[in-house]
Formats: C-alpha cells, structure tokens, sequence
C-alpha cells in the first residue's frame, strides 16, 4: 500500500466516524423523541423506549458500526482481530479510554480498535439523548395533548431533539469540510455560524409561538410558566466549551428557551468533537468531573440507593442493592482512573489507592460505581 493511498483511508476512516457518530445521535434522539411523544399524546401507557423503539435504536447501532468498520476495519472490514486496521494514532483515536461525558453514564470502556471507539461513540451518544430527553421530557404529565399545556410539552420535545439533532449535524459537515480538505477552519466557519444562528432562531419562535401568550412571543405576562408546562426547576450543570455556564433557576419561558439553546450547544459541541479528535481536541468542559474520596467508607444495612461518599458533590459512589445477604466488596480507585466494580470484581489497573466499601444486606446484583474519570 502507497503512503498516498494510506493518508487517503486514514482521511475516509475518520470522516466515517465524524459521520456516522453525527447521524446515530440525531436518530437516536428522533427515535427517542417520538417514543416520549406518544407518551405526552396518550397513545403509549409504558416507559420509553418501548419495543418498537428499543428495535429501532438497535438497528441504528448496527449501522453506526457497520458504517465505521467498513471504513476503518482494515482490507477485511472487522475491526480488530489481528486485521490491518487504520492505527488509532493515525485518526486521532489512541486517547487510551472513552471520555465519558458530564453528567452521563459511565462511558468509560478502553480504546484498543475501532470497535471500542464505536462502543464509545454509542454510549456518550445514548448518554446525551437520555439527558436531552429528560430534560425535554422529564415532567410531563400524559394525556392532555389538545390542551395548551400539551401542545407546549409537545412543542418542546419535538423542537428540542430537531435543535440539537441538527445542530450537531451542522457541525460534523464543517468537520469533514476541515477532514477533507475542503475549508481551512476552524469550525464553525461563517456558513456553519449562520445555519447555527438560524437553528436557534427557529427554536426560539417555534417554542415561543406555542408555549408563549397571544402575541407568540416570550417574555409576556400571559406566557406560560415552566411550572405550568412541566419543565424543571434547573438547567443542567454544564458549560459550552469556550463558552457560557448553562446552569441557573428556570422561571420564565425566556430562560427555559435559553436554557435548551445553551444545552443544545453544549452536547453538540461534545458529540462532534468527541466523534472527530484528529480535528480537535475533547474539552475539558465535556468531561466528568474528577473528585477526592475518603477511605475506607463503610456502609451499613440498607435498601435502594444510598451515597456512601458525599465529599466529592454529585459525581460520587451510589450503591445499589435489594434482597438479603451479606457481601464485601473491595473497590480500587484513584481520582485519575475511573471504572465500575460489581461484586467479586475489582478494576484491573495500577492503582495508588485501595477503597474498602463493606455491604451488608445486599444480594445478587449488588454494585458499586465510580462515576469520575478523566
């Protein structure tokens, strides 16, 4: 194989991740979406997703991992495997571990071919729509979707996930412009900057059309309340990169639209910086937060889920467990590696701190999990 050539798969493999990490997360949200949507509507009695949509979102892994295999997977198209796939070094890739993102799941898998960074991409993505979701959909009631207040729910969820759907995607095609050679950047360049100002727009007159009084506009006395709708009390603890802080109380329409704008620039940022490292680095503002614990930390009998460390804020072990029984468990830890010990099951790296948590009451299922990483 040429230099030449190798550069060019190399460019191919990455541009197929930027890709299809930008296409799976705005299916996903639209899945999910409709999904709650059928909910709010009264037409779904269950949780999402439900079984239609838990097929769905499988089919649309299946394509995100296929789409990246196919271009980065080697002459054989399998990643790993002792295959002549593109080296992670070479796009961008050998960080070593998934990032996670904050306030996410723990995505925290290591990094060794490109399937590891599609589960990865899956699991920062999946961890992003379940926010996005929430905070669309977390307080809705069902059944009144003819009301003003329904309309509004419903206005909201669909607005929200084409937002960030589409902004994300806005944003990976001035990536692969940068990828391809096309544009010089950086990202977002003035064709991307004016779409993005016209997203935010849209979704500011969508919402305020439908949520806001007889003059479709926010910030009137006859607006309805984030009370009234159902939207929570506060917007996410997060900061866009280089950017503003989206946290703070939510009591005006004005500021539950400004909130959703300011999440929705804060995961797309995430995802498609994540999605595409040989452009730019992972902000730290993407990231989990790190934090300190005490040691040893004992937990007596109980039921639920239970903080058994409260020196590290939000981002601290939980502990759940149910039936009878008695276990310990002993977790390894430090504030620079992250991971998730189940019963029997310590992490399997160096470690310069020992955490002890004892467990009793617990049976089968039992887990301890540390929320922080890098």
């Amino acid at each position: 194989m040429t230099p030449l050539l190798a550069a060019a798969e190399v460019v191919q493999c990455s541009r197929a991740i930027a890709t299809a990490g930008a296409i799976f997360a705005q299916a996903t949200l639209t899945a999910s979406q409709r999904c709650e949507d059928s909910i709010v509507r009264g037409k779904f009695a269950g949780s999402c997703p439900g079984p239609k949509t838990t097929v769905k979102l499988a089919k649309i892994h299946t394509k995100l991992n296929d789409s990246i295999r196919r271009k980065c997977g080697g002459s054989d198209r399998v990643c790993g495997a002792g295959g002549d796939d593109d080296a992670l070094a070479t796009i961008g890739w050998n960080i070593g571990q998934c990032p996670n993102i904050a306030g996410g799941a723990q995505c925290s898998n290591a990094i060794g071919n490109c399937t590891d960074l599609t589960d990865c991409l899956d699991c920062v993505e999946g961890a992003v729509t379940d926010d996005a979701i929430t905070l669309a959909f977390g307080a809705f009631t069902a059944g009144s979707p003819t009301t003003r207040v329904g309309k509004c729910q419903r206005e909201i969820g669909k607005r929200w996930a084409t937002f960030l759907g589409h902004r994300t995607r806005a944003l990976q095609r001035c990536e692969d412009g940068l990828l391809g050679g096309q544009i010089s950047g950086p990202c977002p360049d003035v064709k991307t900057a004016l779409a993005l100002a016209k997203l935010e727009s849209r979704l500011e007159r969508s919402l305020c059309r439908k949520c806001g009084g007889a003059d479709g506009l926010c910030g009137g006395d006859d607006d309805l309340t984030p009370a009234a709708i159902g939207f929570t009390a506060n917007c996410p603890d997060v900061t866009i990169p280089a950017g503003a802080a989206c946290s703070g109380a939510i009591t005006t329409l004005t500021e539950l639209v400004a909130c959703l704008d300011c999440v929705g620039q804060y995961d797309s940022e995430c995802l498609t910086r994540l999605a595409a490292p040989a452009v730019v680095s992972y902000p730290a503002e993407c990231r989990r937060p790190n934090g300190t614990c005490a040691f040893p930390i004992l937990v007596p009998a109980f039921g639920g889920l239970v903080d058994v460390d409260t020196t590290i804020g939000a981002n601290n072990f939980t502990s759940t467990c149910g039936g009878s029984g008695a276990r310990e468990i002993v977790l390894q830890w430090t504030p620079d590696v992250s991971g998730t010990a189940t019963v029997n099951t310590c992490l399997s790296s160096t470690f310069d701190t020992v955490l002890y948590v004892r467990q009793t009451d617990c049976a089968g299922g039992s887990s301890i999990t540390c929320d922080n990483d890098n």
